[in-house]
Protein backbone atom coordinates (compact mmCIF):
# COMPACT_ATOMS: atom_id res chain seq x y z
CA UNK A 1 0.00 0.00 0.00
CA UNK A 2 2.70 2.53 1.02
CA UNK A 3 5.44 1.02 -1.35
CA UNK A 4 8.70 1.53 0.89
CA UNK A 5 11.61 -0.28 -0.15
CA UNK A 6 14.09 -1.59 2.22
CA UNK A 7 17.29 0.03 1.50
CA UNK A 8 20.22 -2.67 0.72
CA UNK A 9 23.52 -2.91 2.55
CA UNK A 10 26.44 -1.62 0.92
CA UNK A 11 28.48 -4.74 1.43
CA UNK A 12 32.36 -4.63 1.14
CA UNK A 13 34.64 -7.04 -1.80
CA UNK A 14 36.75 -9.52 -0.07
CA UNK A 15 39.52 -6.74 -1.08
CA UNK A 16 38.20 -4.19 0.25
CA UNK A 17 37.69 -5.68 3.63
CA UNK A 18 41.21 -7.08 3.55
CA UNK A 19 42.11 -3.83 3.23
CA UNK A 20 40.18 -1.87 6.05
CA UNK A 21 41.06 -4.72 8.12
CA UNK A 22 44.72 -4.29 7.10
CA UNK A 23 44.45 -0.20 8.20
CA UNK A 24 43.17 -0.65 11.04
CA UNK A 25 45.81 -2.66 12.00
CA UNK A 26 48.45 -0.75 10.76
CA UNK A 27 46.76 2.33 12.96
CA UNK A 28 46.52 0.22 16.07
CA UNK A 29 50.49 -0.69 15.75
CA UNK A 30 51.78 2.60 14.60
CA UNK A 31 53.60 3.40 17.93
CA UNK A 32 55.18 -0.20 16.98
CA UNK A 33 56.54 1.04 13.50
CA UNK A 34 57.09 4.38 14.67
CA UNK A 35 59.69 2.55 17.31
CA UNK A 36 60.95 0.39 14.62
CA UNK A 37 62.31 3.15 12.22
CA UNK A 38 63.96 5.35 15.02
CA UNK A 39 67.73 6.22 15.84
CA UNK A 40 66.98 4.40 19.41
CA UNK A 41 65.32 0.92 17.72
CA UNK A 42 68.62 1.43 16.09
CA UNK A 43 70.85 1.88 18.95
CA UNK A 44 69.11 -0.86 20.76
CA UNK A 45 70.02 -3.40 18.01
CA UNK A 46 73.64 -2.32 17.66
CA UNK A 47 73.93 -2.93 21.23
CA UNK A 48 72.95 -5.89 21.09
CA UNK A 49 74.86 -7.08 18.38
CA UNK A 50 77.89 -5.61 20.65
CA UNK A 51 76.81 -7.65 23.86
CA UNK A 52 76.33 -10.61 21.94
CA UNK A 53 79.83 -10.73 19.95
CA UNK A 54 81.74 -9.30 23.70
CA UNK A 55 80.58 -12.61 25.33
CA UNK A 56 81.44 -14.67 22.27
CA UNK A 57 84.81 -13.49 22.78
CA UNK A 58 85.41 -15.35 26.13
CA UNK A 59 83.03 -18.39 24.40
CA UNK A 60 80.23 -17.45 26.12
CA UNK A 61 76.46 -18.13 24.27
CA UNK A 62 73.90 -15.79 24.66
CA UNK A 63 71.11 -17.14 25.37
CA UNK A 64 67.78 -15.28 23.59
CA UNK A 65 64.06 -14.90 24.90
CA UNK A 66 62.92 -14.55 21.78
CA UNK A 67 64.86 -12.23 19.89
CA UNK A 68 65.93 -10.32 22.65
CA UNK A 69 68.92 -10.82 25.09
CA UNK A 70 68.09 -12.83 28.47
CA UNK A 71 67.99 -10.26 30.93
CA UNK A 72 70.68 -12.29 33.13
CA UNK A 73 72.98 -11.73 30.51
CA UNK A 74 72.45 -7.69 31.11
CA UNK A 75 71.19 -6.97 34.40
CA UNK A 76 74.23 -5.44 36.66
CA UNK A 77 73.23 -7.90 39.33
CA UNK A 78 74.00 -10.62 36.95
CA UNK A 79 76.74 -8.62 35.33
CA UNK A 80 78.99 -9.25 37.94
CA UNK A 81 79.42 -12.66 37.65
CA UNK A 82 80.68 -12.74 34.36
CA UNK A 83 83.80 -10.04 35.72
CA UNK A 84 85.82 -12.76 35.89
CA UNK A 85 85.90 -13.31 32.03
CA UNK A 86 86.92 -9.84 30.66
CA UNK A 87 89.82 -7.55 31.19
CA UNK A 88 88.64 -4.77 33.24
CA UNK A 89 88.27 -1.81 30.21
CA UNK A 90 86.13 -4.50 28.48
CA UNK A 91 83.95 -5.35 30.86
CA UNK A 92 83.17 -1.58 32.10
CA UNK A 93 82.13 -0.72 28.29
CA UNK A 94 80.07 -4.09 28.89
CA UNK A 95 78.54 -2.89 31.55
CA UNK A 96 77.82 0.87 30.28
CA UNK A 97 76.54 -1.15 26.98
CA UNK A 98 73.94 -3.17 29.40
CA UNK A 99 72.75 -0.42 31.21
CA UNK A 100 71.89 1.23 27.70
CA UNK A 101 70.31 -1.49 26.45
CA UNK A 102 67.86 -2.24 29.75
CA UNK A 103 67.02 1.19 29.44
CA UNK A 104 65.97 0.83 25.86
CA UNK A 105 64.43 -2.37 26.28
CA UNK A 106 62.49 -0.57 29.07
CA UNK A 107 61.35 1.48 26.57
CA UNK A 108 60.24 -1.09 24.04
CA UNK A 109 58.31 -3.14 26.55
CA UNK A 110 56.22 0.48 27.00
CA UNK A 111 55.35 0.27 23.63
CA UNK A 112 54.39 -2.91 23.49
CA UNK A 113 52.20 -3.06 26.76
CA UNK A 114 49.92 0.23 24.84
CA UNK A 115 49.45 -1.78 21.98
Amino acid sequence: MFGFKKKKKATLSENDEVRVAYKKMVAKRKPWFDWMESEDFKRFAHLQTLIIKTFETVKIKIDLSGSRIDPSYTRDDFLEDFRVFFRPEVFNKLSDWCKEYEILRAKEIKILDNL
